[in-house]
């Protein structure tokens, strides 16, 4: 197998947001633009759209909602080096949630939510901050290019052939796209295309250390 591609260390974050750009209330996709009438990822027959019919907010919208959004960081219980991260309450995006995964080559985010804002930036600096993110299918791309800025621009991974369903600009965007089948992102972290839900939907495999006897 290949030598791992990724060698950055932990940034800590400091958010930086686009406040004002639409995001679907559905699926939690971000678009380049302040007036929408359709989220073409709902659109897609993989999506769906509500009953109500669509609808956008925005970062700063959300920030100040009556329903007191914010993220949820929850350590799985059999391993200390991930932790779960969701939206709370529900209601923003399909019910993403990202994971945290902790190594000694740098902490990635495996996938995204929709929601950020100045407490969840100060809870993953807790954690370490980020070197990487790395997005499994277009459902999770959700907010990424802010991800990305929020923690001094940390690389975006995501599948070649799904790159069309980023609705934000790759200017100024630190996007890598993988292309191989099997790509060793650190020495014990690895992104797998493995199709499915979309062409390149992609899979985080982990290998860990055996115990010493």
């Amino acid at each position: 197998m290949s030598s791992p591609i990724h060698t950055g260390t932990n940034q800590q974050g400091s958010l930086r947001t686009s406040d004002d750009l639409l995001i679907c209330l559905a699926c939690g996709t971000q678009y380049d633009e302040q007036n929408l009438t359709s989220c073409r990822i709902c659109d897609d027959p993989r999506q769906y759209i509500p009953p109500t019919g669509q609808s956008f907010t925005t970062l700063s919208k959300l920030r100040s909602d009556p329903a007191n959004y914010h993220l949820t960081f929850t350590p799985d219980e059999q391993d200390s080096s991930i932790t779960s991260i969701k939206i709370d309450p529900p209601g923003v995006g399909i019910g993403q949630r990202a994971i945290l995964i902790s190594t000694p080559h740098g902490n990635i985010l495996w996938d995204l939510v929709a929601y950020l804002d100045e407490d969840a930036v100060s809870q993953i600096n807790k954690l370490g901050g980020l070197s990487a993110i790395v997005i499994s299918h277009p459902h999770f791309y959700t907010t990424w290019k802010d991800w990305s800025a929020t923690f001094n621009n940390v690389p975006v991974y995501l599948a070649e052939p799904d790159k069309s369903w980023l609705n934000r600009s790759l200017t100024d965007a630190n996007v890598r796209f993988l292309t191989e089948r099997h790509t060793p992102l650190v020495p014990d972290v690895t992104a797998i295309i493995c199709g499915g839900h979309f062409p390149a939907y992609s899979m985080l495999t982990r290998s860990t250390p055996s115990p010493t006897p």
